[in-house]
């Protein structure tokens, strides 16, 4: 196992993760809906928003990896992550000389596979990672690294907006652009699958423009309709966090081939469900 380094300018970086103030967001609604979203896009187990501070790297959100909220620096993967700008991936960490000893590799949860997004700020530091970690080998498609990138630039607009809404209390008049909520929704609207909020009972509060195009629906006659309507099988179970199989049904009612990927979404009543159309071998 090898040491992370650390960068050329880690007592900068260090005084600029301090300005930010992040401890006080730990766990914050919006950041752990993006670990769930990204995990379930992705198809994960585990997706976390790490800050790797002097001497530990802390979750800022952890999806999957319960019970834990930290670890030491010198065992952090995202530690060699930050020394990057871009994506560092490691498909089989049984085989990579930096980590094929470290403890969560050898012991729980038994790391197979690693791929991290370094989170940049707009002075270049870097602070941490949102990344994605599972128990098998595997490889990232170009559409999951697209995802890592996406997200990891989400993460650092809400950093950046709240410090200057803190620092610039003139940014809470009437009228004001909310800059975290359209870069929020921007986001979600490029994101190639369809995504939609509902409740137990079926109740749609969101959909992205994807979602949309898959039932053929314009976007306020989609939030209009009840979700299970939307499903040749009707019994859904919302609550079972899973994947489903089964066909959607179009506004013109033709069907097509629809994978769902499901999870509740923490200190909500909703759901998130994740929507791709299936593509058939005959």
């Amino acid at each position: 196992m090898k040491i992370p380094s650390k960068p050329a300018n880690e007592t900068e970086r260090l005084q600029a993760l301090s300005q930010y103030k992040l401890l006080e967001v730990a766990n914050d609604k919006i950041f752990n809906q993006i670990t769930e979203i990204t995990s379930l896009i992705c198809e994960m187990p585990i997706c976390l928003i790490t800050i790797v501070d002097k001497n530990k790297q802390w979750f800022l959100s952890n999806h999957g990896l319960e019970g834990t909220s930290e670890t030491p620096r010198d065992l952090s993967f995202c530690a060699h992550a930050i020394l990057d700008n871009n994506l560092m991936e490691i498909t089989d960490t049984t085989l990579d000389d930096r980590v094929h000893d470290n403890p969560f590799v050898v012991g729980g949860p038994k790391i197979r596979f690693y791929a991290g997004m370094p989170l940049v700020d707009s002075d270049g530091f870097k602070l941490g990672t949102i990344c994605l970690i599972d128990k098998k080998t595997r490889e990232l498609n170009p559409k999951q690294e697209k995802i890592l990138d996406l997200f990891s630039k989400m993460i650092i607009t809400i950093f950046e907006t709240r410090i200057k809404i803190l620092n610039t209390p003139s940014l809470f008049k009437e009228g004001q652009t909310n800059e975290i909520d359209n870069f929020k929704n921007s986001l979600v609207q490029s994101i190639p699958e369809g995504i939609m909020t509902v409740t137990q009972n079926g109740k749609i509060f969101f959909i992205n423009e994807k979602a949309s195009k898959l039932f053929g629906y314009y976007d306020t006659e989609l939030l209009s309709q009840n979700f299970f309507s939307l499903l040749k099988e009707k019994d859904v179970n919302l609550e079972k966090n899973n994947i489903i199989l089964t066909e959607g049904i179009k506004k013109d009612q033709s069907q097509f081939p629809a994978e769902l990927s499901i999870s509740h979404l923490k200190d909500s009543n909703h759901y998130v469900v994740v929507i791709k159309e299936r593509i058939q071998i005959s």
